[in-house]
């Protein structure tokens, strides 16, 4: 039970991370 709650909050760290550089990818292909 406790491994799974840390196994799913690594994966939503883990998420949000990726979200981050997806966004500043775009920033920096983006034209602006």
């Amino acid at each position: 039970m406790l491994e799974a709650t840390i196994d799913a909050s690594l994966l939503k760290d883990s998420i949000e991370s990726l979200s981050v550089l997806v966004d500043e990818a775009r920033v920096h292909i983006s034209p602006e």
